[in-house]
């Protein structure tokens, strides 16, 4: 006859070979031997075969697979036991290696005994149960981590450049309050250098003025430029001028696929982002960005659950019955989805009513700006919550503070 047992199976995971271990819930009794497996569809099916084994030898149904999610490597073998209708659970690193710390000081990481950690952490009710997109919520996730990716690969370009115009042409870069905007980028691929800007005369500049500058800006702006480079202090070198050109064309290409990945975000997260912007002061694409870090909506049962899931539950240092620091926000949850929704309450503070007014009180009340910009998204993500959830957004049922029960 079957128990109420659950067995526990453990996995340290790794590029090429994953290592696992097997014990029961209830009195932490390893069942079988440590066994590895390749990182394979034919060691999947050595793993699955093994727990089975197990299953059927001491009469349980329950299972539970618990891991440390290790770079890409956890993810095929994590998808496998989703598919396989088996529960999976994570901790992290932090957590394995203090509790590896706590059961032995001297303790190094032993990728034979790291499994065994990682269960007790799960007896310990310290894992927490692993979310992994699936479908179009999988696509939307890749899409969005290419998005982060290629804006900060923008980004570094961005510092190279402007570091390299400290060389080539310094006045042009305070000249221009945006050195990538239309005006100054269409100046640098024409002419980088003070020489080649003097060479373009005034009637050329003042055609690129006035072409990227949408007619607005055009001779009196050029004039100044061309006044300015006379006296410029650059030295440019050839091999400078090539970084400048090689750096203008990456620039452009980032660019242009950071627009194409936007554009596909929106296209598939419209459906569920389109009912954020119904929140006023929250715009389509951080809408979208928002959803393709959350995933499925359904899979979040609380607006609790999803404060927690993007990391802006308060922390608190206890000992005893004291508090000995103030509290910081957690940052055990999705990092994306708490940077997002920071930034979706800043927007909102500008731009909605009733958060704006709640921001306000908080600041009247002497919370810093930064603790009260939080207080804002963690009210914001439980409005989200509600309005994902096929409820209208009612601003009038925002409270703002005001009395004990708003």
């Amino acid at each position: 006859m079957y128990n109420d047992d659950i067995l526990v199976v453990s996995l340290d995971v790794h590029k090429k070979i994953h290592f696992a271990h097997c014990e029961l819930k209830s009195s932490a009794k390893s069942i079988g031997k440590d066994f590895s497996f390749p990182n394979s569809a034919s060691g999947f099916n050595t793993f699955f075969s093994e727990v089975n084994n197990r299953l059927h030898h001491i009469l349980i149904k329950s299972v539970a697979v618990v891991l440390e999610p290790t770079g890409p490597y956890w993810k095929p073998i994590g998808y496998a036991v989703i598919n396989r209708g088996w529960p999976l659970y994570i901790v992290s690193p932090e957590q394995v290696y203090h509790q590896r710390i706590a059961d032995d000081p001297s303790a190094s990481k032993l990728d034979k005994l790291d499994p065994k950690t990682i269960a007790k952490l799960f007896r310990d009710g310290k894992a927490t149960i692993a979310r992994l997109p699936q479908g179009t919520f999988r696509e939307l996730q890749k899409l969005h981590r290419e998005y982060i990716d290629l804006t900060k690969k923008l980004a570094r370009e961005k510092i190279q450049l402007k570091s390299i115009l400290a060389e080539v042409n310094p006045e042009l870069a305070s000249f221009f309050s945006n050195v990538f905007g239309k005006i100054a980028l269409a100046i640098l691929s024409t002419a980088p250098t003070p020489p080649e800007i003097l060479a373009l005369g005034i009637e050329r500049l003042t055609a690129i003025f006035k072409k990227h500058g949408n007619g607005i800006i055009g001779r009196k702006k050029a004039e100044k430029l061309i006044n300015l480079m006379k006296s410029s202090i650059a030295v440019p070198q050839k091999s400078a001028i090539s970084l400048l050109d090689r750096t203008l064309q990456r620039v452009s290409i980032y660019r242009t696929q950071i627009q194409d990945v936007a554009d596909s975000l929106i296209n598939m997260a419209y459906p569920w982002a389109s009912r954020l912007t119904t929140i006023d002061g929250v715009n389509i694409r951080p809408a979208c960005r928002f959803v393709a870090e959350l995933g499925d909506p359904s899979s979040i049962h609380s607006p609790k659950a999803l404060v927690k899931l993007a990391s802006l539950i308060p922390k608190e240092f206890r000992s005893g019955s004291s508090i000995h620091k103030k509290a910081i926000i957690s940052k055990k949850g999705n990092p994306y989805l708490r940077t997002i929704a920071y930034y979706m309450a800043i927007s909102c503070v500008k731009r909605n009513h009733r958060l704006s007014q709640y921001y306000k009180h908080l600041i009247s009340k002497g919370k810093p700006k930064m603790v009260a910009i939080c207080a804002v998204a963690r009210k914001l993500l439980m409005i989200i919550y509600h309005v994902l959830h096929n409820e209208p957004y009612v601003p009038e049922k925002v409270g703002v503070g005001l009395n004990k029960h708003t």
